[in-house]
């Protein structure tokens, strides 16, 4: 169980004073947290109704139970949330205080069109059209976006996924939106691996040997990566696909990690891995933000 929104900020704290040149973005991230946690109760969404005969077909021929768009959003809270964290994000680095005006700007004008991004946030074609005809940062509107849906996100994720047995899903996909993990971690006495989805959070059991992107299982084409300093992290490379994961084993630390919280300062396990060759395979909120990290690790 993920520690509570007290302990990760305490962890938060713990982290910038380890990493400083990561402390805007951490600043922010706790921020987003807070918002986040505070608007939640707000929330009026109708969580899809899975009937067990829908659950055991679709389960069954190893698909997704609901596909990134089957997810209900509430518009309004959503809505209400990204002009929260607009306001938060231009004080927190200095791309964003340029960029993110901008962008509110052409929201408010309707060039860009609020409601139908926050309804249609799956949809990353779109999102990118937007935002070239608007001639504003793809990365910071796509991350604005995400977090502002987020909530609902987690509120239907929570309850759904205790409609799925996880111990009998052997994909190396989500078995709620059917999208790549975002990253891996170790745990329970015989270090068993769990993925945690890069779109809606929810995490799963799977094989401890094999690429989830590419089902590659030869060994002789797996490898991974790390650092005799940091022997909680490692990134797990696939030579077939040249996509890479990153893992965390939460038997040697001290506390329960929040994958979000170590994706984000583990930015320097990714430059290993883009430097050799290897690529992320799924698109991450938070990885159009942590340039600064990127440039100073």
């Amino acid at each position: 169980m993920v520690e509570s929104l007290d302990m990760i900020k305490e962890r938060i704290t713990q982290f910038q004073q380890a990493m400083p040149y990561c402390r805007e973005i951490l600043d922010f991230y706790a921020l987003i947290l807070e918002e986040q946690a505070r608007i939640r109760p707000q929330l009026k969404i109708t969580v899809p109704v899975v009937s067990k005969k829908l659950l055991s077909s679709r389960l069954d021929k190893g698909l997704s139970l609901l596909g990134k768009e089957g997810f209900a959003i509430d518009l309004d809270v959503a809505q209400k949330l990204f002009y929260i964290l607009s306001e938060i994000g231009q004080r927190s680095t200095p791309k964003m205080g340029a960029e993110i005006p901008r962008i509110t700007e052409a929201a408010e004008r309707g060039t860009l069109v609020l409601r139908e991004l926050l309804s249609r946030h799956y949809d990353m074609d779109h999102l990118n059209q937007a935002a070239e005809r608007c001639g504003v940062d793809k990365g910071i509107l796509s991350f604005l976006i995400h977090a502002s849906v987020k909530p609902s996100l987690d509120a239907q994720m929570e309850q759904l996924k205790g409609d799925l047995k996880l111990e009998e899903w052997l994909q190396g996909q989500c078995p709620l939106c059917g999208s790549g993990p975002q990253m891996a971690q170790l745990r329970d006495e015989g270090g068993e691996r769990y993925l945690q989805c890069s779109f809606c959070g929810c995490q799963w059991r799977w094989e401890r040997i094999g690429c989830p992107y590419c089902n590659n299982k030869s060994f002789d084409s797996l490898h991974y990566l790390y650092s005799e300093a940091e022997e909680a992290y490692r990134v797990d490379l696939c030579d077939a696909c040249k996509g890479y994961l990153k893992t965390v084993d939460a038997r040697k630390l001290d506390y329960e990690p929040s994958l979000d919280l170590e994706d984000i300062v583990t930015i320097h396990l990714d430059i290993l891995a883009l430097e050799k060759g290897y690529r992320r395979p799924v698109a991450t909120p938070w990885s159009p933000l942590t340039d600064s990290c990127q440039e100073k690790s």
